[in-house]
C-alpha cells in the first residue's frame, strides 16, 4: 500500500521532535490532532517517546512545565480551536523562567479559515512574544509522495524550531494543519536523519579574574542566590569553596538549590538590628535576586557595589547593579572557586562573629513560633525530607516562611518566573513523572485554583505527597497595607477570599488517600509515612487563620532580641 502523504509528513514532523531530544509528549484529547497522536503511539511502542494524557490543556501545560523543571524537554499536543489558548498561562511562566518546551497545535486547513467552520480560529502567532518562535508547517499536497524533500522539510523545520527552544530556553509553537481523513497509513515509521552538535560553553578567564580581584578588594562580601532551576544551579561544594576563600556571607533562599550551605541572613534582615549588622561593601548576586522581604531591605555601605551574574535575562529590579556578568552559573562558580583557591590574595572573613549571632537569632525565632502554625508545619515537613525526594513549593506565604525556618535537603522546584499560583499541582505531577518521589507544599487557595489536577496526582505512577496548608484563604495579603485599610469583613471577602471548603473531602473524591495532621511532629510523621507509600497522599493541614501573621511577628521580635542581646 502506498503511504498516505499526510500521515507520512506528520511522521517526519514527529521525528523532528524526537531528534531534538523530546522524550515526553503531553497530550490532551481532540480529533484534529489524531494524525500526530497516531504516529506518537507508534513512537512510544518503539521506545522513542512517553505519552502523558492530561484531560485539560491548562493542566497539561503546567504538567509539561514540571517535566521541564525536572530536566526534561517536553512537547505538548492539542486539537484545534480554543484548546491551545489554555496553554497561555503556562507559556508565560515558561518564558519567564527560561524553560524550553514545544507546543504543537493541530489546526484546520486553509479552506476552512474565516468561514464560520466549527472549532476554527486564527492560531497564527497565538502566543505572541511569549514564545521564541512560531512555525506554520502547512499542508502536504498529494503530489508530495513524488517529492521526498517535502517530508525532509517537515522534520527539519520542527527540528530547527525545537533546537531554538533549547538555545533560547523558551517555549516555541508549531502549528500543524490537517485534512480528513486523519487515519492514513504512514508506512514504516522513520527515524531522525539529522545530527546536531554544539560546542561546549566555556567561561571567559578574564571575567573570572576580574571577579576574583573584586572579591579580594572587598572587606565585607555578601553573596546572594535567588530562585534557580535545578539544572542551572551552581554546585553547593563550589559555593562552599568560594565562601571559604572570600570570607563572604551567603544569603541563599529556599529555591536557589544552595540554602543548605547558606547563612540565615534573610531572617535577620527583616529586623533593624539585622540590617545594621549585615551591611556589605560588595554584593555578588548569582542569578535572580532572593524573593524575601529581608533581602529587599538590604543596605549596601556607601561606595559599595553589586555585581550580578546571569546567563539569561537582566535580573536587576533594584536598578542599582554596577556590573552584569553574562555567564552560566555552574561553570562560573567552579572557575571562580578554583581561581580564589589559587590566589595569594585570599581574604579572611570581615564578618567577625556575625555568623554566630545569625545562628542564635535563627534558633530563637524557631522557638517563638506557634506549634500549630504554618511555620511549625513547614519545619516538620523539612525534617521528613531526604535528598531522594524532590520538593515543589507553591508561591505566596509558604515559600517565604521556608526561608525563615530551615533549609531543604533536596532539589527544590518553584514556579517563580511569573510568580503565579496557577498549575502548582499539575506542575508537581510533571516533576514526579520523571520518576522521583515528589513533595508539594502549597496553600489552600493554590489547591482550589488547580483542583482538577488532583486527578493527576491520584494516578501518578510515582507518589506525589501534597501538603495543603489551609489557613482559610490568601494570608499573604495580610502582609500588605490594605489589611489595615479596610474593615475585616471586606478584607476577608475581597482579598483573603476566605472559604469553608473541605479540602479533604475534595481530595478523597479524586481518589487520594487523605490525612489531617496538625503540629510539627504530626506533620513530620505524616510526611514520612506518605513518602513510604506506593500511592499519592493528600495531607490537609488545617491552620489558625491568624497563625501566619502572628508567627511572622514573633519571628521578627525573637530574631531582633537575640541580635541585640549578642551585640
Amino acid at each position: 500500500m502506498t503511504p498516505d502523504p499526510q500521515a507520512r509528513f506528520v511522521a517526519h514532523a514527529l521525528m523532528g521532535l524526537v531528534g531534538a531530544g523530546v522524550r515526553d509528549l503531553v497530550v490532551s484529547p481532540g480529533s484534529r490532532s489524531t494524525p500526530l497522536l497516531l504516529q506518537a503511539i507508534r513512537a512510544e511502542e518503539r521506545g522513542d517517546l512517553r505519552i502523558h494524557d492530561v484531560l485539560d490543556e491548562r493542566a497539561a501545560a503546567f504538567f509539561a512545565l514540571g517535566l521541564a523543571r525536572a530536566g526534561a524537554f517536553p512537547a505538548l499536543l492539542c486539537t484545534s480551536g480554543s484548546a491551545a489558548a489554555h496553554y497561555l498561562p503556562a507559556l508565560v511562566e515558561a518564558n519567564a523562567s527560561g524553560l524550553a518546551l514545544v507546543v504543537v497545535s493541530a489546526n484546520r486547513p486553509p479552506e476552512l479559515q474565516e468561514t464560520g467552520a466549527n472549532q476554527t480560529i486564527d492560531q497564527t502567532k497565538l502566543f505572541g512574544d511569549h514564545v521564541a518562535a512560531f512555525v506554520d508547517l502547512g499542508l502536504v499536497a498529494a503530489e508530495a509522495a513524488a517529492q521526498p524533500t517535502s517530508f525532509a522539510s517537515a522534520e527539519r523545520r520542527v527540528r530547527r524550531v525545537s533546537e531554538l527552544a533549547k538555545e533560547r530556553r523558551a517555549p516555541v509553537h508549531v502549528d500543524l494543519p490537517a485534512r480528513k481523513p486523519f487515519e492514513g497509513d504512514a508506512g514504516e515509521l522513520p527515524r531522525p536523519t539529522l545530527e546536531v552538535r554544539r560546542a561546549r560553553r566555556r567561561v571567559d578567564e578574564a571575567l573570572v579574574d576580574a571577579l576574583a580581584a573584586r572579591l579580594a578588594r572587598a572587606e565585607r562580601t555578601l553573596i546572594t542566590a535567588g530562585p534557580t532551576l535545578v539544572q542551572d544551579a551552581a554546585a553547593p561544594e563550589d559555593l562552599r569553596r568560594i565562601v571559604a576563600s572570600s570570607g563572604a556571607l551567603l544569603l541563599a533562599d529556599t529555591t536557589s538549590q544552595l540554602a543548605a550551605c547558606g547563612d540565615p541572613c534573610e531572617l535577620a534582615l527583616r529586623t533593624e538590628a539585622g540590617r545594621a549588622l549585615i551591611a556589605p561593601d560588595f554584593v555578588l548576586q548569582l542569578g535572580d535576586a532572593p524573593i524575601g522581604r529581608g533581602h529587599a531591605g538590604l543596605r549596601v555601605r556607601p561606595g559599595g557595589e553589586r555585581w550580578v551574574v546571569s546567563e539569561r535575562g537582566w535580573p536587576d529590579a533594584a536598578r542599582d547593579a554596577t556590573t552584569i556578568l553574562r555567564a552560566p552559573l555552574p561553570e562560573l562558580a567552579r572557575a571562580l572557586a578554583d581561581a580564589l583557591e589559587r590566589s595569594s590574595a585570599r581574604r579572611a572573613s570581615g564578618w567577625g562573629d556575625v555568623r554566630e549571632r545569625l545562628a542564635a537569632a535563627r534558633d530563637a525565632a524557631r522557638d517563638a513560633c506557634s506549634e500549630m502554625g504554618e511555620a511549625a508545619a513547614l519545619r516538620g515537613m523539612l525534617e521528613a525530607l531526604t535528598p531522594a525526594v524532590d520538593l515543589v513549593v507553591g508561591n505566596s506565604l509558604a515559600v517565604r516562611l521556608l526561608d525563615l525556618v530551615g533549609a531543604a535537603p533536596a532539589r527544590v522546584h518553584h514556579q517563580r518566573g511569573a510568580s503565579g499560583i496557577d498549575g502548582n499541582l499539575a506542575g508537581a505531577c510533571g516533576v514526579a513523572a520523571l520518576g522521583r518521589p515528589t513533595l508539594l507544599a502549597l496553600g489552600d487557595v493554590s489547591v482550589l485554583h488547580d483542583v482538577s489536577s488532583l486527578a493527576l496526582a491520584a494516578r501518578s505512577a510515582t507518589p506525589v505527597v501534597v501538603v495543603a496548608l489551609d489557613d482559610a484563604g490568601g494570608r499573604i495579603f495580610e502582609q500588605l497595607p490594605v489589611h489595615g485599610a479596610i474593615d475585616a469583613e471586606r478584607f476577608e471577602r475581597h482579598f483573603a477570599h476566605r472559604h469553608e471548603q473541605d479540602l479533604g473531602a475534595i481530595a478523597r473524591a479524586f481518589g487520594l488517600h487523605v490525612e489531617t495532621p496538625r503540629g510539627r511532629v504530626a506533620v513530620r510523621d505524616a510526611v514520612r509515612d506518605a513518602l513510604a507509600r506506593d500511592t499519592s497522599t493528600f495531607l490537609w493541614v488545617r491552620l489558625d487563620p491568624a497563625a501566619g501573621r502572628e508567627d511572622l511577628v514573633a519571628l521578627d521580635r525573637a530574631a531582633s532580641a537575640a541580635l541585640v542581646e549578642r551585640a
